[in-house]
């Protein structure tokens, strides 16, 4: 009986990797660097501006917690009450209306450029507009 020659037995090369040592606070610096290049980057947080009238208007400042009212890099509550928009535009980064609360917008522009949460009501008038951006 007669074999057919065998090819030459071939190793399989085996690949060699070698990760270095990072100490804790390098490597928790290495997650978060990574993450932000995976996701992009994170906006920027305004402040927590919240609602605190029972009935007004948005851009009425006396309305806000704090006397201020919410630019575009704001996060709003509203937890009570009833805000009418009727300015322009009123600009947030998000908006979180409990249940019970009312938002209307009579006029201008309701502009969510992140989240929106509402579990109140949302009353867009003929002559007003909501955009969600995200």
């Amino acid at each position: 009986m007669h074999h057919a020659p065998r090819p030459p037995h071939r190793h399989r090369a085996e690949a060699s990797r070698s990760v270095p040592h990072l100490g804790t606070g390098q490597l928790g610096l290495g997650l978060i660097v990574a993450a932000c290049c995976a996701f992009g980057p994170v906006p920027a947080l305004g402040a927590t501006v919240s609602w605190n009238a029972p009935l007004g208007f948005w851009n009425d400042a006396t309305a806000w917690d704090g006397g201020v009212v919410p630019t575009a890099d704001d996060q709003v509550r509203i937890a009570s009450g009833a805000v009418s928009i009727n300015t322009d535009t009123a600009t947030v980064l998000q908006l979180d209306a409990t249940q019970g609360t009312a938002t209307s917008v009579t006029a201008g522009t309701l502009d969510v450029a992140g989240t929106l949460n509402m579990a109140g009501q949302l009353v867009v008038m003929d002559s007003g507009t909501a955009q969600l951006q995200r």
